[in-house]
This record gives structure tokens, C-alpha cells and sequence, in this order.
């Protein structure tokens, strides 16, 4: 339900109220010994209102000048209980240019079924001798059976959020519109598999997760431990996780005889992405440094684009650029670098329906899009990641070419 509830001396109080129901049902079979028949129950209640605190009377039209925004949910599983989380922002325009904006929320995220109740759900033998190695054992080589599967132990994701930013719109430059946003997101009991090689590094952060053989004597002589039987690679409670950084963009619509020329520009900087394994144990910050879970971020991320349209045509070259980090240090330790990388788009659209067909109503919303991700073909440089590239951030498919045709009633 969505309506005025009533009016305040600088406008009406709105608000929006409801609720949510889903039973989630999960049938595997073929990955485990034994089929899976997994299933949940959940409903949510949720109510959000809108507070206008300062009335705009000389711009009607943007309703207030000051605002404040409230949300408030809550969730409940049949197998994790209940959480109620908030959300609260406020919004301000000073002046016909300037508009800043401010929210803080909490957060929660009960385990997905698969990583709770599924089970194992495969296993495989790996003589990983060349990329594994048990520092327990003067770095030999690891071959033990690894079993992939769910942990009933998990507990859910709980966090924060806080937000600052600040939008420009121009009226000397028509069309020229810039943006600055600063973001702080924490979150605790991360939910996610650790690296194999971190599990070896720190068996005592992963109860369970390595087992071992008995030491024969000249392991005892050595001061070794036992050989490594078995790794159970599970989902697991991180400890904490935290990330700062700040979303830039600015683009600039200009008419021409040619047509509207867009440039535009995006930037991403993260300056803080710091994780604890576990509760208690010391944050490391992987900002530039690539990681498994519970994740890293490239310092620097942006996109610079020129878009341009004239009636029914349009097109648009993008360049995707990610700044210069060090590589993962999981299975060699090394000293490379990647990043420092630039990727092209290019995209053509067509409003066929617009065009030729304006008046037929089923017809009227056609378009056709041809394009290139890559259009360069740029090949992503090598990683000492399994993989020898990196595929969180590079494609390793290459050039792209797609056509669609697709209609919009």
C-alpha cells in the first residue's frame, strides 16, 4: 500500500507499507551420494516513509527542500529466527545546483540453503603438489581428498552502511551534471569458501576444515605433523569485512547540428577493503592485492564514455579502465602486477519501431542493437592464478559481437 498519510506544514508525509512471503524449495541429485531436498519458509514485513521537513516554495515543482527518508523491515526464516534492520537518510537542496544527501542502515543475510543444508556436495582427489603446499610439513606439496560441501554451523551475515554525497547540476552549462558519493559498508560473520592455501596456512581458523593422519616418528623427529588425509573446502563465518571508498561521475550533454554529444566519466576509489578471517583475529587490508574470499578491490576502477544520438539512432564508445594491482600469492609467491588496463565497448542502436513505425502500437517499440565488448580483442595479461589469468576482472572470451532485435510495449 502507498499513499499520503497526512500533511505536514511542508508537505504530505508519505509512506509505503507491506509484506513478502516465499517458501524456497532446492532439489539436487547427481552432485552427492544422496539427493538433496532442501527447503525454506520466509516472510517479511517492511514500511518506508518520506518526511518533508522544509517546503520549496519557489520551485513547486521539487516538492521540498528538505527531506527526510525512514525504512524499517523485518525478516524471519523457520531456520535462523527473526532480525529487524533500518535504514534512515536525508536529503537536502540549498540551491537550484546543489543537492547533498546523507543514510545510514543495518543490515542481514541468512545463509543461502546450499551453503547450510546441502550437504557434500563433491569430492575429488588432488595430487595439488604444484600449487598447494603445507607449511606444517617444511612446504611439501599437498595430495589429499578435498570434499566440497555445506556447513549447518553457519550464522548469518549481519552489517552496516553509511553514505555522503553530493550532486551538481549546472545552470551556466546546461547539461553538465557531476556527482560524489562516499560509501562505508561493514559487514560481520562473512559468508564464504577461503582460499584452499589459506586453509592450510590457518587450520585453526577453519575447525574441521583440514584433517590430518598421525605423525609417524620421523614426522615427530622433524617437528612435522601428520600428512594431510582430507580438506573439507566449506562455506564459513569470515570475521569481518570493511570497505570505504568513492563513486565520482560527471557527463556533459551538449546539442550540436550533429546530433547530442555525451562524454562522460566515472571513477571508483577504494581506499579500505580490510577482512578478518575471524572474530578476534587481525584485519589485512586487500586494497590492490588480489585474494579469494572474502575478496580485494583494485584501488582505482572507472569508465570513460562518448555517447551520441540523433533521433532514432544511437551509439555509444565506452572505455573500461582498472587500475594497477599486485597479483594473487596463493600458489607462487611473486611479485607480479596487473591492471594499468584498458577494455573498449562499442554499442549502435537503432529505434526501428520509432522510425519506420511510429503509429503501429505493437510495433512502435522495436528496436535493433549491434556492438563489441572488447573491440579491440585485448588479451588479459598472465596471473599466477590458477587459471594464469584473473577472472574477476578480465574476460578471457576476448572480442565479443552481438546483434539483438527486441520490442518495448
Amino acid at each position: 500500500m502507498r499513499g499520503a498519510l497526512f500533511h505536514l506544514p511542508a508537505g504530505p508525509l508519505e509512506a509505503v507499507v507491506g509484506s513478502e512471503y516465499s517458501r524456497e524449495k532446492q532439489y539436487t541429485q547427481g552432485l552427492t551420494a544422496t539427493p538433496l531436498d532442501l527447503h525454506r519458509d520466509a516472510y517479511a514485513a517492511f514500511i518506508e516513509a518520506r518526511v518533508p521537513l522544509l517546503a520549496d516554495h519557489e520551485h513547486p515543482q521539487w516538492r521540498d527542500r528538505l527531506a527526510l527518508t525512514l525504512a524499517g523491515r523485518y525478516d524471519h526464516t523457520n531456520d535462523f529466527g527473526g532480525k529487524a534492520t533500518w535504514q534512515g537518510g536525508l536529503l537536502w537542496r540549498p540551491t537550484e545546483t546543489l543537492s547533498l544527501s546523507g543514510s545510514y542502515g543495518v543490515s542481514y543475510k541468512a545463509p543461502e540453503l546450499l551453503q547450510i543444508g546441502g550437504g557434500i556436495q563433491f569430492s575429488y582427489f588432488c595430487a595439488c603438489g604444484g600449487f598447494l603446499v603445507d607449511p606444517f610439513r617444511g612446504g611439501e606439496g599437498v595430495s589429499a581428498q578435498i570434499i566440497v560441501g555445506s556447513n549447518p554451523n553457519l550464522k548469518p551475515e549481519t552489517g552496516d552502511s553509511r553514505t555522503l554525497g553530493v550532486v551538481y547540476s549546472s545552470q551556466a552549462l546546461r547539461g553538465l551534471v557531476g556527482s560524489l558519493t562516499y560509501f562505508d559498508v561493514n559487514i560481520s560473520n562473512y559468508i564464504g569458501q577461503p582460499d584452499v592455501q589459506d586453509m592450510l596456512n590457518h587450520p585453526n581458523l577453519y575447525p574441521g576444515g583440514i584433517i590430518r593422519g598421525p605423525a609417524s616418528p620421523q614426522d615427530q623427529q622433524q617437528g612435522f605433523l601428520g600428512p594431510i588425509s582430507q580438506i573439507n573446502s566449506l562455506y564459513f563465518n569470515f570475521g569481518d569485512l570493511h570497505m570505504a571508498g568513492f563513486d565520482a561521475d560527471i557527463n556533459y550533454a551538449i546539442d550540436t547540428g550533429l546530433g547530442q554529444f555525451t562524454p562522460s566519466l566515472a571513477l571508483a576509489n577504494i581506499y579500505k577493503w580490510q577482512s578478518a578471517l575471524r572474530p578476534g583475529s587481525p584485519s589485512i587490508s586487500y586494497v590492490s592485492q588480489a585474494g579469494g574470499n572474502p575478496g580485494w578491490a583494485p584501488r582505482w576502477k572507472g569508465t570513460a564514455a562518448l555517447g551520441w544520438k540523433r533521433g532514432a539512432v544511437s551509439a555509444n564508445l565506452a572505455g573500461r579502465y582498472i587500475g594497477q594491482y599486485k597479483d594473487y600469492q596463493n600458489a607462487v609467491p611473486n611479485s607480479n602486477e596487473l591492471g594499468d588496463f584498458w577494455t573498449y565497448d562499442l554499442n549502435v542502436n537503432y529505434e526501428v519501431g520509432k522510425a519506420l513505425m511510429s503509429k503501429n502500437r505493437w510495433l512502435a517499440g522495436m528496436r535493433v542493437a549491434v556492438g563489441a565488448i572488447n573491440l579491440f580483442d585485448k588479451a588479459p595479461p598472465f596471473s599466477y592464478n590458477y587459471a594464469t589469468y584473473d577472472p574477476s576482472e578480465y574476460d578471457i572470451r576476448g572480442r565479443l559481437v552481438y546483434a539483438q532485435l527486441g520490442v518495448r510495449w
